[in-house]
């Protein structure tokens, strides 16, 4: 299963960054297509995360990570991920930096509620 992790802060300016888990993303982007989907895991991580050095960043997410997955009713099913359209992510399309690049609702849609 190809995987991303997104870290995501409230700061009000959207940042967020993705981490990405397993080979088989990078060899679905030798090929991209619209469509093309990824499992991910949003963790919400303090604002000053984003300034850490990268070191810091992993390990903290790899805290995370841990302190969900050893909780037994935590992602018992794919359901419980997010499908993540790889290229919204920052720099894997070059016209993902464009407004309008997201109005294809067909790709982009919105979240799962509940």
């Amino acid at each position: 299963m190809a995987g991303i992790i997104l870290a995501a802060a409230r700061t009000g300016a959207g940042s967020d960054g993705f981490y990405l888990v397993g080979h088989g993303l990078y060899e679905k982007v030798l090929q991209p297509y619209v469509g093309m989907t990824a499992q991910g895991l949003l963790l919400a991580v303090e604002p000053e995360f984003f300034s850490w050095p990268l070191v810091q960043q992993l390990a903290h997410l790899d805290g995370l990570l841990a302190d969900y997955l050893a909780v037994p009713e935590h992602c018992r099913s794919t359901r419980d991920l997010s499908p993540v359209p790889l290229l919204g992510v920052p720099g894997w399309a070059a016209d993902n930096d464009s407004a309008a690049y997201y109005d294809n609702t067909a790709y982009f849609r919105p979240g799962r509620r509940g």
